[in-house]
């Protein structure tokens, strides 16, 4: 497989990961409601993640905050694939390269209201970096050049051409 193939998986890896990272927060909301309304223990993975799992008041506005977390895990990745709908530059590559390590950070910034920092994993909501390490093992692994290497603008170059008339996975990608 050629490395802009490679490239463009990763990609399609992490918005898959990225999608199902918002089914994850649905359903701690899930958890979260049940808890509330029908008074359900909140299961282990649940209980680990979050900051104050026995606060009834902290609970209820966790869930409008993690509704809005759904929103910037989603609104991340839309830029991700917005830039490679129609890729013009190096620039383009170069800002979504960067926004598909940066997602982790992201993410875990967004949901610190909610998330217990300390939290190692969870069968229920992952930390999101930890969830993020294959994609960032294999980020490291692609890009191992600096900008000022010749190797990385060959590497942009080669995407570009690639994502421009061999086939780019998003040309036809329209945001929600």
């Amino acid at each position: 497989m050629n490395e802009s193939k490679r490239i463009i998986n990763l990609f399609l890896r992490g918005g898959k990961m990225s999608d199902a990272y918002i089914g994850m927060i649905s359903d701690m909301q899930r958890h979260i409601r049940a808890r509330l309304e029908q008074d359900i223990p909140l299961p282990e993975g649940a209980r680990v993640a979050l900051n104050y799992p026995d606060d009834v008041d902290f609970l209820a506005r966790a869930l409008g905050e993690l509704e809005g977390d759904k929103r910037v895990v989603y609104d991340h990745f839309d830029g991700i694939r917005q830039q490679l709908s129609n890729p013009e530059t190096r620039l383009d590559i170069g800002s979504a390269i960067i926004g598909l390590i940066d997602w982790s950070l992201n993410v875990d910034r967004s949901m610190e209201d909610v998330i217990n920092s300390w939290y190692k994993e969870s069968d229920v909501l992952p930390p999101p970096p930890y969830y993020w390490i294959p994609i960032e093992d294999e980020w490291h692994e692609i890009f191992r050049y600096l900008s000022s290497d010749p190797h990385y603008n060959q590497q942009m170059d080669d995407l570009l051409y690639y994502l421009n008339t061999v086939e780019n996975p998003w040309k036809d990608y329209v945001s929600k």
